[in-house]
């Protein structure tokens, strides 16, 4: 996984980008994408939200309590 995120995060095939800037790439993008799908969230269902965002990492979850994060 790192040499597919080094790929992403290079400037061109004879980059070779330090890992800790291809990390902080990586964990940008997951942190803005968890908002985003929190953001999401009221206003889609589970299913929606898992078909947009396109992966299986996402956790579908029915409530029948309100719980406070």
């Amino acid at each position: 996984m790192f040499k597919r995120a080094n790929a992403i995060v290079a400037e061109n095939e004879y980059d070779d980008p330090p890992m800790t800037v291809v990390i902080d790439a990586a964990l940008t993008r997951l942190i803005k994408s968890g908002q985003n799908i929190d953001d999401a969230r009221g206003e889609f269902d589970p299913e929606t939200i898992q078909a947009i965002a396109n992966t299986s990492v996402i956790g579908r979850r029915y409530r029948t309590s309100i719980e406070s994060k």
